[in-house]
């Protein structure tokens, strides 16, 4: 039988919940950069992010581990300019650039002062497997994937063609390559399609929501779990990115 509870972590005021654990996986959400022992909140985002990555370090020594089991981390940035100065952070907690967490970063409308928040996945007793595409890359120091144990957490997989590293010229074509390329990171951590637990297809233009489903149905099948979630969501020349969790 799986074992699943909740994480409540005890404040000086009340407690709070603030992820949940079904065996070895344990997730954790809204991890902010105020310090909860001292009350102070870092007026730069990549003061912020320092504190909040030492916050879920401390809630995984609970389980007697640290940020060496995280797999994915997402920021949740009020401005998503700030990752250029919180990848300083990121590389000096990580400095192992073949032994990283993936993350994935999007703007949100964050309370008062706060600039960042975090949410992450860790699995716990396992070692990171980082994944690459070469030809397929991202410009942030992330690997493109990570398997952990019987785990696989993509970051938004980008659709570049993977013999060239350009990216397709419409929405269609980039939609094509998103997907070839997680089919090639789920070949590469032995793991296929009937796997996929959950789906996200980051899309600009409305207008390709159509062929992008058509894809995920025709891969993972329209009748079967999971359903693919779609955010709008343009970077640059990039107009369909797709991002996926796998389980064994």
């Amino acid at each position: 039988m799986r074992h699943i509870s909740e994480l409540i972590g005890t404040t000086t005021n009340s407690p709070g919940f603030w992820g949940l654990r079904a065996d070895d996986l344990v997730y954790g959400g809204g991890v902010s950069g105020r310090d909860r022992r001292t009350g102070e909140l870092p007026a730069e985002a990549a003061g912020q992010a320092e504190v909040a990555l030492a916050m879920i370090e401390a809630r995984l020594r609970e389980y007697d581990a640290d940020l060496a089991a995280v797999a994915r981390i997402g920021f949740h940035l009020r401005d998503p300019g700030d990752i250029r100065l919180i990848n300083r952070v990121w590389t000096r907690r990580f400095p192992d650039e073949l032994d990283r967490p993936t993350y994935k970063f999007l703007r949100a409308d964050l309370d008062g002062a706060h600039l960042v928040e975090l949410d992450f996945f860790a699995v716990l007793g396992q070692r990171r497997q980082c994944l690459y595409l070469p030809k397929v890359a991202h410009g942030n120091p992330i690997p493109m994937a990570v398997r952990m144990g019987g785990y696989l957490f993509t970051s938004r997989v980008l659709p570049l063609h993977p013999d060239t590293g350009e990216p397709g010229r419409d929405g269609v074509e980039q939609a094509l390559l998103a997907v070839r390329n997680v089919g090639t990171l789920l070949e590469q951590s032995g793991l296929t399609w009937r796997n996929v637990q959950q789906g996200r297809a980051f899309v600009a233009d409305p207008d390709d929501d159509v062929v992008v489903r058509a894809l995920w149905d025709e891969h993972v099948g329209p009748a079967d779990f999971p359903p693919l979630h779609i955010t709008r969501y343009r970077a640059g020349a990039l107009s369909v990115l797709i991002e996926i969790i796998a389980a064994a």
